[in-house]
């Protein structure tokens, strides 16, 4: 039996000792109704992650996603209220939610498209286009573990 994703993160995280912070699982319900709001069904790997942590990150890594019951509440790491925003305010397309920041307004986001469902796409935002970043995954899993090892690199380096 293959070890689930989430289980591998974890103990990843537990065995390195990196400093972790996460907001804690979110239900099924209220994932529903995100994504009956942002009027996309979310990839499964990242339901399973909004389930399991709701939002948070690793030693200065940022996950978005739903950090407590209130899907309008106003800042990050709210994936629902900043990918709104970021439709109304830069363009960003319907089928892409965001996950992540990538920096200097750029963001992580995945593609709701159901023929493409799951894939990790890079935004950049003063081009409004999203182009694939294969440095880091191509779906929400090797997103996860590949900023997983970047923070854990990150800590060895100090």
């Amino acid at each position: 039996m293959a070890i689930d994703f989430l289980e591998e993160f974890q103990k990843r995280i537990e065995s390195s000792g990196i400093n972790n912070f996460f907001s804690g699982g979110k239900s099924g319900e209220l994932i529903s109704t995100a994504e009956k709001v942002l009027g996309n069904k979310f990839p499964e790997s990242y339901r399973r992650f909004l389930e399991k942590y709701g939002s948070g990150g690793v030693f200065g890594v940022e996950i978005y996603g739903i950090p407590n019951d209130d899907l309008n509440a106003k800042g990050i790491p709210n994936t629902v209220w900043l990918t709104r925003i970021a439709r109304k305010e830069i363009g960003l397309k319907d089928n892409l939610v965001i996950v992540g920041d990538a920096g200097l307004g750029d963001y992580y986001v995945l593609n709701c498209n159901q023929e493409k469902s799951g894939e990790l796409l890079l935004w950049n935002s003063r081009s409004q286009q999203s182009v694939k970043d294969t440095a880091s995954g191509a779906n929400f899993e090797e997103f996860l573990n590949i900023k997983l090892n970047e923070a854990i690199e990150s800590l060895k380096e100090e």
